[in-house]
């Protein structure tokens, strides 16, 4: 039997990282760098091909999907396959399964809903008469998905690209991340990394991030007030963005006052 790996990599457990941000922002840097030898990427734009030196059991989904729809594939093709393809995994096999980046997969998703309607006890008509029914079990089968996969590894990360928040047809200016509202839910931890030039327009190496949202929290016992604070592990904003600083922060939380 596949017992997960014996060392955890986090000093508290997290089951779901998120992470998006613009071109260049250090999404699929932050995903590799968990626990490299550890880790298994599905990479669907062929953006992680030079992190394999790392030691990561890479997957190009483009390459695998051209070997079984060699005349062209579908989201919905590749949402069918990378679904029965994580179900062969062995629990404890990885200690970090990533998507980089999860759009195409969420794509499929929708489709394959839109087809198995039965598969909800639905039919198609409701679907075309109540639209709602249809995102639900959306949703649904989203949440099971990746609450499956989250509980074959320590660590289950995606990256996500950023989308225009539009006002009717037209662009408001603002940014936002792509992804169905299931992936904010499930998530412990979700981060909007970035990487600015500095003032004579270099790139730092490690990217800084804000927080989108984070339950990672440090409990303890006041023995003043008798009561329990609780205090958030990570600050709004990390200067410097990585696993190993997110680990520092785990163990010894920011000064806050």
């Amino acid at each position: 039997m596949t017992t997960q790996p014996a060392t955890k990599i986090w000093p508290q457990p997290i089951e779901i990282i998120g992470v998006t941000g613009e071109y260049a922002s250090g999404k699929t840097l932050f995903a590799v760098t968990i626990d490299p030898k550890n880790t298994r990427l599905y990479d669907t734009e062929k953006g992680s091909g030079s992190y394999e030196q790392l030691g990561i059991n890479r997957v190009s989904v483009q390459d695998e999907m051209a070997k079984i729809k060699p005349n062209g594939y579908k989201p919905f093709d590749v949402f069918v396959w990378f679904w029965n393809d994580i179900k062969q995994i062995p629990k404890g096999k990885y200690s970090v399964i990533g998507i980089d980046t999860i759009s195409e997969i969420e794509d499929g998703l929708v489709e394959w809903v839109d087809k198995n309607p039965g598969y909800f006890n639905h039919t198609a008509g409701q679907y075309m008469k109540m639209s709602g029914i249809k995102w639900g079990d959306v949703k649904t089968l989203w949440k099971s998905i990746l609450s499956d996969l989250s509980s074959k590894c320590q660590t289950f990360v995606f990256c996500a690209h950023m989308s225009n928040v539009w006002n009717g047809d037209r662009p408001t200016g603002k940014r936002k991340p792509k992804g169905k509202e299931t992936l904010l839910e499930l998530a412990s931890l979700y981060l909007l990394m970035e990487r600015k030039p500095d003032t004579n327009g270099n790139f730092p190496t490690k990217p800084a991030a804000n927080l989108v949202k984070s339950r990672l929290v440090h409990t303890r016992f006041n023995e003043e007030t008798g009561e329990i604070d609780i205090v958030p592990c990570l600050p709004p904003r990390i200067p410097v963005c990585t696993p190993v600083m997110i680990r520092k922060y785990m163990l010894s939380p920011p000064d806050y006052s």
